[in-house]
């Protein structure tokens, strides 16, 4: 854990403003939606988290256990394509 974090912290901070362009490159890979509530900071905290859990269950839950193998590209890119539409 400790050396994970160190990872972490030898990143520099984001400017604001580098943090705007992050968003909006994600916010349009993502959702492809524009409008005043992507310029909120909980919005963008809440949508992100949600985002990342969906997968997460997704990944954890859909698959059958006893399938080891890796997950094809294609599967992970259609479950990505269906998160970001619903």
């Amino acid at each position: 854990m400790q050396s994970l974090l160190e990872w972490f912290q030898s990143f520099p901070d984001l400017t604001q403003k580098e943090i705007d362009t992050n968003w909006k490159a994600w916010i349009k890979k993502h959702q492809g939606v524009n409008d005043e509530l992507q310029n909120q900071l909980g919005y963008r905290i809440a949508i992100s988290k949600s985002f990342m859990r969906s997968l997460g269950w997704a990944l954890n839950y859909v698959t059958k256990e006893e399938n080891e193998q890796e997950i094809p590209d294609e599967v992970l890119n259609q479950l990505k394509k269906r998160i970001r539409n619903w």
